[in-house]
């Protein structure tokens, strides 16, 4: 190797020794603990000897392979392989006491790796987890809007039906009249409730109510075109807007379209029922310009088509509203009645037609009224039962007419049973046994001479709180009658399972015996049925001496009605039994009467 490549070897030696060991003067700089490693200061020594030694070895040799000679150069000689055989010592102990840091720095590297591992498997468990956090998020999100979506449709549709509700209503009300000023049309709103809902409300329970509510929606809705609205207002309340008709006969036809779809009838809980509806119609502009006088006068349209008989509808009319003031200060007035005591009580006598004799009485209820006078129970009794006022008021009612009835007795009168009419809502008292033994025995009235007429819509559901209620009326003594038989829901089961006395045979029968003869086979077979399961039987609404022999023939026993008597006052009823009046009747099938009380001719049973 030439001299000058030789050189070059060492001086690169040199540098590379000078560079590693200012890199580890560096880096104790850096990392102060480095420098605190006893190793680590064996390391610095031993490269700084190694270096002098170098330094030597290419400073001063024997001039061909040195940048000088030495001047002395064995001992020069001696110093550098001194130096080198030091620094490389120092160097081997320094890596010595160097390699626990080494197997720490491993350790810490894998550890460190580990770390690393781990901290990328949470990573990924963080990052699973948010987006599974996300996907909950989104999904609450959304069900959140449902809810919320759900949460609007119920403030504005009724829950049963799923009908726009009252707010609703008067909502598309409003927009449908701005419709109708833009265009220059005409709409109409119609105003309807269910016919005798309360009984069968109250028959055949809140569920079978719901029931007949949900399938009446269906037929309105079925009954309309989709822009009209249909609305359930509250109870048996249903209102229905139809936009863009052309008169009043376009109002009608649906009108009579909804009342035609009511004639099928309703299947509930097994119970085939009847149930009709009445419907007032209001049309915009014509009748008003607001919306709550549009309602009004609906309201008051759907109150004259129940006036004139239910089961039809009525236009508005301006008279209407003076009416339903006189209705409204009707129903104040009666609820002042009571305690005014402006009620009093009329007796229908009862004549057994096999001797002629008056055995009983119907207690009919009548009203003073302060300025219309003495009023029928057709006009009142219906608010009674809206206002739910008919429950005192007939309380009071078998109060009266047990206490009346124990006054004549108490006369020394001949004693006679004295029936009162209960109404669903009475009957369905829970402490209606309770309240009729506390009256007896008040009025020291004997059970027997107490009869309590229920209607056939009670008889709907043969349930077992029915029967029960019954049988303690029974227990006390009370005799049960089935007044208007016919005219109801008949089921002929309850005659033989339900405590029974006798069946009351409805006018609207009676009326026409002696012209049709399917009225008369009707008749004729209530009584022959009625006397095979031993139940008394009376005719209501006798007023012609036809009629009278007619149920005599087939077997009747007791007759009411004007062809004796009308219903009288306590004091006149009083005086016919005191002076033991009775129908004279002649022998034979003709059953010929004569009638000792003359009366001025009839005008309504009650």
């Amino acid at each position: 190797m030439l001299p000058n490549e030789v050189l070059a070897l060492k001086g690169l030696k040199v540098a590379v020794v000078l560079a590693i060991a200012l890199a580890l003067l560096w880096m104790s700089r850096r990392e102060p603990d480095l420098s605190r490693h006893p190793g680590w200061g064996m390391l610095l020594t031993g490269l700084f000897i190694v270096l002098f030694g170098d330094v030597l070895n290419l400073g001063f040799g024997d001039g061909r392979h040195s940048l000088w000679v030495a001047p002395f150069p064995e001992f020069t000689e001696v110093t550098r392989y001194g130096a080198w055989v030091l620094g490389n010592l120092l160097l081997a102990l320094g890596f010595w006491r160097w390699l626990p840091l080494v197997r720490q720095l491993k350790q810490a590297q894998a550890a460190l790796s580990d770390a690393n591992e781990a901290l990328e498997r949470e990573v990924a468990q963080r990052t699973l987890e948010l987006k599974r956090a996300n996907e909950q998020l989104r999904h609450d999100l959304e069900e959140r809007k449902r809810t919320e979506r759900a949460m609007r449709h119920m403030a504005h549709h009724d829950a049963l039906t799923d009908l726009p509700n009252r707010a609703l209503f008067r909502d598309r009300l409003s927009h449908a009249m701005a419709q109708a000023d833009r265009y220059h049309q005409r709409l109409a709103v119609l105003f309807l409730d269910l016919d005798r809902f309360k009984a069968i409300n109250d028959t055949l329970g809140h569920n079978a109510g719901d029931q007949l509510l949900r399938i009446a929606a269906e037929r309105l809705k079925g009954c309309v075109r989709e822009c009209d609205t249909v609305a359930r207002l509250g109870g048996d309340e249903f209102t229905v807007i139809v936009e863009d008709v052309e008169d009043r006969q376009a109002a009608a036809v649906v009108a009579q379209k909804i009342i035609d779809s009511f004639s099928q009838p309703f299947t509930l809980h097994g119970h085939e029922v009847f149930v009709t509806t009445s419907v007032g119609i209001t049309l915009y502009p014509d009748d008003g310009e607001h919306l709550d006088t549009l309602l009004r006068n609906a309201d008051a349209a759907m109150y004259r088509a129940k006036d004139c008989g239910r089961n039809n509808y009525q236009f508005y009319v301006p008279e209407m509203n003076t009416r339903a003031r006189e209705r409204l200060l009707l129903e104040n007035a009666l609820r002042r009645a009571l305690v005014k005591e402006e009620f009093i009580l009329h007796y229908q006598p009862r004549v057994d037609l096999r001797s002629g004799n008056v055995i009983g009485a119907e207690a009919l209820l009548r009203w003073r009224h302060p300025e219309r006078g003495l009023m029928a129970p057709d006009e009142f009794v219906p608010l009674l039962e809206e206002t739910g006022l008919i429950l005192p008021v007939g309380e009071w009612v078998l109060r009266e007419a047990c206490r009346q009835n124990r006054a004549w007795q108490d006369k020394g009168l001949p004693p006679v049973r004295v029936a009162v009419n209960l109404s669903v809502r009475q009957f369905l008292q829970r402490d209606l046994a309770a309240l009729v033994a506390s009256v007896l025995e008040e009025t020291g009235l004997p059970s027997s001479f107490l009869e309590l007429e229920i209607t056939e819509e009670l008889l709907l559901e043969h349930s077992a709180a029915n029967a029960a209620a019954l049988n303690r009326l029974r227990e006390l003594g009370v005799h049960i009658s089935i007044d208007d038989f016919g005219t109801g829901y008949s089921s002929l089961s309850y005659l033989k399972r339900l405590p029974i006395h006798t069946l009351k045979i409805d006018q609207s029968f009676v009326r026409d015996i002696t012209l049709d003869s399917d009225g008369a086979a009707i008749v004729s077979a209530i009584i022959a049925m009625a006397c095979n399961l031993r139940l008394n039987v009376l005719a209501e609404g006798v007023e012609t001496e036809a009629q009278l022999a007619f149920l005599r023939a087939q077997g009747c026993n007791e007759i009411q009605g004007y062809s004796f008597s009308r219903p009288l006052d306590a004091e006149a009823f009083e005086r016919l039994l005191r002076e033991g009046r009775r129908m004279h009747l002649l022998q034979g099938l003709a059953g010929y009467y004569v009638n000792l009380m003359p009366f001025a001719n009839p005008t309504s049973r009650h």
